[in-house]
């Protein structure tokens, strides 16, 4: 009988993975590193908004080092998170696609993604 759990399981077993252990591990430290840098971005990025003067900050939007600052930082932020958060992300993803045909917005979204 345990012959026969054993050999369901798959001849490596079920913990068997074909990465590293120490590669794991490595890239986990790295990607919270790359999450920490990117929250302190944006930390600074909000903070440098916040003490400009909003009439000279309006008149140049489009180039302002704290907009770009934030933007940089928000993007580091999902991909870090993403990276982390795998099995989550698969949720929410899975969620959408049974939802595809109720929402028209959802919809072009998802196929937007997919044309990309």
């Amino acid at each position: 009988m345990a012959r026969r759990v054993a050999a369901a399981a798959g001849p490596l077993g079920d913990d068997f993975s074909f990465v590293s252990p120490v590669a794991k591990y490595v890239l986990f430290f790295f990607n919270l590193l790359f999450w920490v840098i990117s929250v302190v971005m944006v930390a600074v990025g909000v903070y440098a908004r916040l003490l400009k003067h909003a009439e000279a900050a309006m008149a140049c939007l489009a180039v302002d080092p704290a907009i770009l600052l934030i933007m940089v930082g928000v993007l580091t932020f999902l991909i870090t998170f993403c990276g982390c958060a795998r099995g989550k992300v698969s949720e929410i993803i899975n969620g959408a696609i049974v939802h595809y045909r109720d929402d028209l917005d959802l919809q072009n979204l998802i196929d937007f993604g997919q044309k990309e």
